[in-house]
């Protein structure tokens, strides 16, 4: 008990104390995430689909966090149409995100940074010529002459006019990712990788990419809608997708958001010539340490787990998870953060009535 009380504190400390260490953000140097979509683009998606009806869903966890996955809500068209948009937009043009979980671990990160705030510096050196006095090489002090980072920290210390904002932000964002590597590379961040579920110690992690608009109506009609009943109201925080591949996997976290609904849209099978023989998925199991649970990848299964107490609001630190270590194959998963409000209610009233999330999701149980 005294263990698991430990690594509860823990996961406290690092993950809602400290949330900016861990998910970086996309326009500002606050630590949340920023939906690249507005939240009208969003909720436009949600209205244009049909009333919504009764989904079949398989229990996992009634209570803290609840889990539940969904099989019948998308066609094999939805999910081809699906991965043929994502490997058109996202997968073949390597243009992955910059600012997530992922990204503090991607490899030649720290030294595209360090290109970063040598150009920073360059630029600043071509305006200081008209500063008075002027800022010029020689004035960045010789201590500094090996770090890249120590060079933009100087400049920006004693000359921030010279900067240009956006060097700025992409540097504060840079060293956000640093500190935050730093967050898991110490002690505590240690322990909180032991929790991971899988035998192996975390090596690599997957790539993530922004979720194309057309997938992301497409999900948000066919599975948030038939899930959302006419007194509520789900409004999208985040959509992207993540691409595993062998020897890839997660590090444990909670999710800044009330739920998150993750969809499985390809186990490797999809990229194999027809004539090969197939090779399937192994590993990549969606874990959550803290409750002993593992859920399977199924190509067009929906998840759905709470990140937090009931609807109350309060973060429920027991929905840590991660995802399992691909041993072979390819998984290819959705995911959206939902928050949820109610309409016409006041909000923290609304929440507080709602006894659990069960209560307030369309679902029934097989």
């Amino acid at each position: 008990h005294g263990t698991a009380l430990l690594h509860v504190l823990l996961a406290t400390a690092l993950l809602l104390g400290g949330v900016s260490g861990f998910i970086l953000s996309r326009e500002t140097n606050c630590g949340l995430l920023c939906h690249r979509r507005s939240a009208a683009a969003s909720a436009a998606a949600l209205a244009s689909s049909e009333s919504p009806i009764v989904a079949e869903a398989n229990l996992i966890n009634a209570e803290s966090p609840t889990i539940l996955t969904i099989d019948n809500l998308l066609s094999k068209e939805d999910i081809d149409a699906a991965m043929k948009c994502i490997e058109t937009e996202c997968i073949s043009t390597t243009t992955t995100t910059s600012d997530y979980q992922e990204d503090i671990f991607r490899a030649g990160a720290e030294e595209e940074e360090d290109s970063h705030f040598v150009a920073a510096v360059d630029r600043a050196l071509n305006k200081g010529t008209d500063l008075n006095p002027p800022l010029v090489r020689g004035s960045i002090p010789a201590t500094h002459a090996d770090s890249p980072l120590e060079q933009f920290l100087w400049v920006i210390t004693n000359h921030p006019e010279a900067m240009d904002q956006s060097d700025i932000v992409a540097g504060a964002n840079f060293i956000q990712r640093r500190q935050a590597r730093q967050k898991w590379e110490s002690e505590g961040g240690r322990q909180l990788l032991e929790l991971s579920m899988d035998d192996e110690p975390f090596a690599k992690a997957g790539k993530r990419y922004e979720m194309p608009n057309e997938v992301e109506d497409m999900l948000l009609q066919q599975i948030v809608r038939p899930m959302m009943p006419n007194t509520t109201h789900w409004s999208v925080q985040d959509a992207t997708v993540v691409v595993y591949d062998e020897g890839e996997s997660q590090v444990p976290h909670v999710d800044p958001c009330d739920a998150t609904i993750l969809v499985y849209l390809d186990d490797g099978r999809a990229n194999l010539e027809e004539e090969c023989e197939p090779i399937g998925l192994t590993g990549g199991d969606t874990c959550y340490p803290f409750i002993g649970c593992r859920v399977p990848v199924e190509v067009g299964k929906i998840l759905f787990f709470s990140s937090t107490l009931s609807p109350s609001g309060e973060r429920d630190v027991s929905s840590l998870h991660h995802g399992g270590l691909i041993r072979s194959g390819r998984k290819v998963v959705a995911q959206i953060m939902l928050d949820l409000s109610y309409e016409g209610q006041n909000n923290d009233d609304a929440r507080s009535s709602s006894a659990s999330w069960l209560d307030i999701l369309s679902v029934s149980f097989t």
